[in-house]
């Protein structure tokens, strides 16, 4: 099974039938060559918070400033990728850990996604800041290109 599918399947079995059934999208998955990746951030811009058990899954909400929960459950796959992630982007605090043997898993998703939801300005500022270094970062890269090709012209 596809490392993706056993994710979502796993996911599934921490939340139940009821969660899914009710609360909960999957994202298209592995269409990337019929979905365009307009397309995909189309899905999750519709969306008002994603849960991402994966790590690219992480990626587009956060790009997007898309309120985004980091589920970084041990019995899915690389939770430790999730976990470094936000920690690294001073995300920590919108990741979920969720040790093996865990009670109330659904309970404490629940309680997350009303953290994240009442902190969602605070979420934004983070991001920004994140987007503004990267935009700096990207404009000084450029300019030294630039500074390179100018010099060897002569």
């Amino acid at each position: 099974m596809p490392k993706d599918l056993e994710a979502i399947y796993k996911l599934y079995q921490l939340l139940g039938e009821k969660a899914f059934r009710y609360h909960i999208a999957i994202a298209p998955y592995n269409n990337l060559d019929k979905l365009s990746v307009s397309s995909l951030i189309s899905y999750y811009k519709a969306c008002h918070c994603i849960i991402a058990a994966r790590f690219h899954s992480s990626i587009i909400p956060i790009i997007c400033n898309i309120p985004v929960i980091g589920f970084a459950a041990e019995s899915l796959i690389c939770p430790e990728r999730i976990i470094a992630l936000y920690s690294n982007l001073g995300l920590s605090e919108f990741c979920l850990e969720v040790p093996i043997g865990m009670d109330n898993v659904q309970e404490r998703l629940y309680q997350q996604y009303i953290y994240t939801m009442n902190n969602t300005a605070h979420y934004h500022s983070i991001v920004n800041g994140i987007m503004n270094t990267i935009e700096k970062s990207r404009k000084a890269y450029f300019t030294r290109i630039k500074t390179f090709l100018d010099c060897n012209e002569s």
